[in-house]
């Protein structure tokens, strides 16, 4: 009995391989088919690999629909994407749906919200969303101003290569903020 257990769960799994190496295979012929302006047969490779279990294959989606690349723009597919692609473990999926309710594109502008997201896609270590929180306690919004958290959000984004935080940090410095 559990060596058949064993077995199932054995072929259960090189299964899921298979199918997200499959879905892999999917996001690489989609990448292919973006950089050669074929967004119709980019949108298809990219829903089969998001279908198959790429987070990568849903971000992409939603970026072509946030962007309107290839198609005419459609925030509510795009907020659709980069939700499945984030509940997928996508912290760009998070960052973007965080700009998106920060700006109000296709929801109601939420800074509450925007703050929560950008906060899921920074503990995943993405460094432009230390940026983006870095600049929302800055300028205080979702909260009042809390330049001593903007330096320590901005400095981290430096750390992680974003180069437009050196200079909001340069800024800070020369203005005396949080410093």
């Amino acid at each position: 009995m559990f060596k058949s257990i064993l077995h199932a769960v054995l072929v259960g799994a090189l299964c899921l391989g298979s199918i997200q190496g499959e879905g892999n295979s999917y996001f690489l012929m989609a990448q292919k088919a973006y950089k050669s302006k074929d967004y119709q047969k980019a949108l298809e490779y990219f829903q089969k690999a998001g279908n198959m279990g790429s987070a990568e294959g849903y971000f992409s989606l939603g970026v072509m629909y946030h962007d309107g690349q290839g198609i005419g723009k459609n925030y509510q597919k795009a907020l659709q994407y980069y939700q499945k692609a984030a509940n997928m473990g996508s912290a760009l999926a998070y960052n973007n749906l965080a700009i998106m309710y920060h700006d109000g594109q296709g929801v109601v502008k939420d800074y509450q919200k925007a703050m929560e997201y950008y906060k899921k896609a920074a503990d995943m270590g993405l460094a432009s969303a230390y940026f983006n929180l870095g600049l929302m306690y800055h300028n205080g919004q979702s909260v009042g101003k809390d330049y001593q958290k903007a330096l320590r959000y901005y400095r981290k984004a430096a750390n992680g290569g974003v180069a437009t935080a050196y200079h909001n940090l340069a800024i800070m410095y020369a203005k005396g903020q949080g410093v």
